[in-house]
């Protein structure tokens, strides 16, 4: 009668092979968390930027002629002047209502940007070789820096 056991080398086998599967796995599912959680941070600075805007265009007034020529980011928020950019805390969207930070993930004390851009110039035959601010379509829009999130 033949023995119907495995052998040390097919066990051995068996074993490496389940290894590397979770290896895998757990590298795959790693990725999968790391581009969640930087999604989900994502959106809740998008969100907040939303609350500042929905805030601003309530009880806050920029100028046209503070518009800016280019999106603001990190690098270049602070060269809009004082007086043309509004800045809002995400404490203060929390108590009018306009922002619920459930996930507990923004520094209460962080602030959002809000500033005027010129998305694009009109055209009509006035604005066609002028650079006057009425010439623009002006949108108003909010930046909402990574460093507000704990």
């Amino acid at each position: 009668m033949k023995n119907k056991a495995f052998t040390l080398p097919e066990l051995l086998a068996v074993i490496v092979i389940l290894g590397l599967l979770v290896t895998i796995a757990g590298v795959n599912i790693a990725n999968v968390m790391n581009t969640s959680k930087r999604q989900t941070n994502e959106m809740i600075l998008k969100n907040a930027e939303d609350a500042a805007l929905t805030y601003a265009l309530n009880s806050m007034f920029i100028p046209n002629d503070c518009a800016v020529n280019d999106t603001i980011n990190d690098s270049n928020v602070s060269s809009i002047t004082s007086s043309c950019k509004k800045t809002v805390t995400i404490d203060d969207l929390i108590k009018g209502g306009y922002f619920k930070d459930d996930a507990n993930k923004l520094k209460k004390d962080g602030s959002v940007v809000v500033y005027k851009i010129k998305v694009s110039k009109k055209t009509t035959p006035e604005c066609s070789s002028s650079t006057s601010i009425d010439c623009y379509n002006i949108q108003t829009q909010a930046f909402a820096s990574s460093s507000i999130l704990k």
